[in-house]
């Protein structure tokens, strides 16, 4: 990005037009990302609760003062409960590689309980990887000469907009685009053909693919003799799911179906995006896995133009190590699940006393909000908030402390949707008296009189200690080449094969058959496997008919800008989508305000009948605080605890609800 700075404000955020990637062109979330550094919710100074917990009521100190209460927790908390009664709650607010994983050095050395960040990535990196064995995949820039591109579970022009680019230049020379996602985003809105999947049913369209493709010989043998694994077995497999059978599982007619399957086999280059959408399912990890296998049946990836992709995260082979420092600390302690927040604030034994949120939003963004909400009003929790803005976690605090915005440090980023990385400088001179997460730990450990030298060290001292400058994929990137501020890329080829030397699997090859799942005890082979939460359980859908649904929204990135006005004002009101046939059943009219409920909680939101989603399937777009929320109540008041089939994941998508009109007494004061 290229900002231009007048004094202490953002006049313009560009896209660099020298990138190899972006071009000149950034989302409509970051051009306005002034709304966001200029809110009227940002924290300029350390300040402490004076009111209720959730009234946001605080008062300034120095950060001097916002030391001493904290430390004196930690020591306090430590002698009384044990160290692991301490846990810090940290996640992607900040994608700078020092100050979002650096700052577990702190946590280690007073030896708190770890945390598991496994609620966006880890279940579609774990099925991609028991099929490919690395998360590596085919350059996107290469789908500008396919003949055929499928998105699958991406909505690209709200999440992903670089790839569009290409996209348009391959239709430009006649290619076909297909999305297959449960509803009609923007980018589906565009696409040749949407096709409109039930939710979590993607493992069976993509085993009735191989089904056709292995019936009507549109694979090739040559490249499933030579770079895959289990070849035979996948075939019997396929064979339980007929074009009819997936059918009546997926919603789709069998028309659609045995068309997709004869497009992606006899395409001259077929090139399969997959989006982390499918993977935010109890069944995620596994419909991944099993549409990733879907390339190797047709030599996809030594096709010109041609390949699979889902994300670039394999390639930064950094020293894991010494860079979060896990030596640091003085015995094992215990690791909780974040995406599992609610249980441990509400449930674990020992109790967590002591909670450190920084470069996240858990009371808006953690599946089962409200008893996250719940723990976060306990008396005897201590909690502490860093962040930029006052979001709905922060007004929760005891402590809150001010966090610069990423114009105004140094630190480094890697892509996970390409293979560039980049040393990004300061832009602006820092606003308030601000630290960031690195500098904020660092802190707090020399108060507490720690001397190990590690939680001292400069960000550009730890990013030379944890390059890896003589990997395969990140030969010559050196903190020195960093420096130049220009962008670098991993040893990952542009235009050929990523896996023409063999895939990362323990056998080398693409498997179907999954050697490393078979040695958990798990089923080696793609299957599709419904979920208890879904719409085929007849005694859950008796009380809760209604699949709901929490895609990312255009103008937020998920929790964040949610604070920026500009933001606010072009995504509209907080709304979901139902068909008309649902919402008459109900009683329902284009915007009434309805109030979606299960058993973990309940939100309300405006109604917007319309005919993008499919019956008995309704679609909130994520990203609204609770407290921006009719009620002050958000979505995730609805969603599951519950861990991804693999991964340990989030489980977002997988919610069974019902929906009404809304008490009249609602308190709509946010609006």
């Amino acid at each position: 990005m290229l900002v231009d700075i007048e004094g202490e404000r953002i006049k313009s955020v560009r896209g660099d037009p020298e990138h190899p990637v972006t071009r000149g062109a950034v989302c409509t979330k970051l051009t306005h990302y002034s709304s966001v550094a200029e809110s009227a919710d940002r924290i300029w100074s350390p300040q402490k609760r004076v009111g209720p917990k959730g009234r946001g009521e605080f008062t300034p100190i120095s950060w001097d003062e916002a030391a001493a209460l904290i430390c004196e927790q930690i020591v306090s908390v430590s002698k009384e409960f044990g160290s692991s009664a301490i846990l810090p709650y940290t996640y992607t607010g900040t994608m700078g590689i020092v100050n979002r994983y650096a700052i577990e050095r702190f946590f280690h050395a007073i030896n708190a309980s770890q945390l598991r960040r496994s609620i966006c990535v880890d279940s579609a990196y774990a099925g991609w990887t028991a099929t490919i064995g690395k998360v590596i995949g085919t350059d996107c820039s290469r789908m500008r000469d396919a003949d055929l591109i499928v998105l699958w579970g991406i909505n690209a022009m709200s999440t992903n907009m670089h790839i569009m680019t290409h996209i348009a230049q391959a239709r430009a020379k006649g290619a076909r685009f297909v999305v297959i996602d449960p509803y009609k985003n923007r980018t589906a809105a565009i696409a040749d053909l949407h096709i409109k999947i039930k939710p979590g049913t993607d493992a069976a369209l993509a085993l009735a693919i191989a089904h056709v493709l292995i019936e009507e010989n549109l694979i090739d043998l040559d490249y499933i003799e030579k770079y895959t694994l289990g070849f035979e077995e996948l075939k019997k497999r396929a064979e339980e799911y007929s074009p009819a059978r997936v059918a009546e599982i997926t919603g789709l007619p069998v028309s659609t179906i045995l068309d997709l399957a004869r497009a992606y086999g006899r395409a001259r280059a077929p090139f399969l995006r997959i989006g982390f959408g499918l993977s935010r399912n109890l069944n995620g990890a596994m419909m991944v896995r099993t549409v990733a296998c879907l390339p190797g049946l047709v030599g996809a990836f030594r096709k010109p133009g041609g390949g699979c992709f889902l994300a670039s995260g394999g390639v930064w082979d950094f020293d894991s190590d010494k860079l979060r420092r896990p030596d640091l600390m003085a015995a094992p302690t215990r690791t909780i699940n974040m995406v599992q927040l609610g249980q441990a604030l509400t449930e674990l034994d020992p109790p967590v006393k002591l909670l450190y949120v920084c470069a996240a939003n858990p009371a808006t963004v953690t599946p089962d909000s409200s008893k996250i909400l719940r723990g976060l009003a306990r008396a005897d929790l201590f909690t502490v908030v860093h962040d930029q803005v006052l979001t709905d976690t922060a007004r929760f605090a005891d402590v809150l402390l001010p966090a610069p915005t990423f114009l105004e440090y140094t630190d480094w980023y890697r892509s996970y949707g390409h293979y560039y990385i980049q040393k990004g400088g300061a832009a602006m001179a820092r606003q308030g008296d601000t630290k960031t997460n690195w500098e904020a730990v660092s802190f707090f450990a020399g108060k507490l009189g720690l001397t190990e030298k590690a939680l001292f060290e400069t960000p550009e001292e730890i990013m030379g200690q944890c390059l890896r400058p003589d990997s395969p994929f990140m030969r010559g990137i050196t903190l020195e080449a960093l420096d130049s501020g220009k962008p670098m890329r991993a040893h990952v080829s542009a235009d050929g094969d990523p896996f023409e030397h063999g895939f990362f699997t323990p056998s080398g090859k693409l498997e179907f058959f999954s050697s490393s799942l078979a040695d958990q005890g798990l089923d080696p082979l793609p299957a599709h496997v419904s979920t208890t939460e879904g719409l085929t359980n007849e005694a859950m859908t008796a009380r809760y008919p209604l699949h709901f649904m929490t895609p990312p929204s255009h103008f937020f990135l998920n929790a964040s800008c949610g604070s920026g006005a500009y933001h606010k004002k072009q995504q509209g009101r907080p709304t979901v989508k139902v068909t008309p046939e649902d919402a008459e059943i109900r009683g329902i009219k284009d915007g009434d305000i309805v109030r979606i409920y299960n058993d973990r909680g309940e939100c309300f939101t405006y109604a917007e009948v319309t005919d993008v989603v499919q019956p008995r399937v309704i679609v909130a777009e994520a990203g609204w605080w609770a407290s921006r929320m009719p009620g002050g109540k958000g979505v995730n008041q609805l969603t599951t605890e519950e861990l991804t089939d693999l991964g340990e994941g989030a489980a977002f998508h997988t919610c069974l609800v019902e929906l009404e009109i809304a008490n009249s007494q609602i308190n709509l004061a946010a609006f």
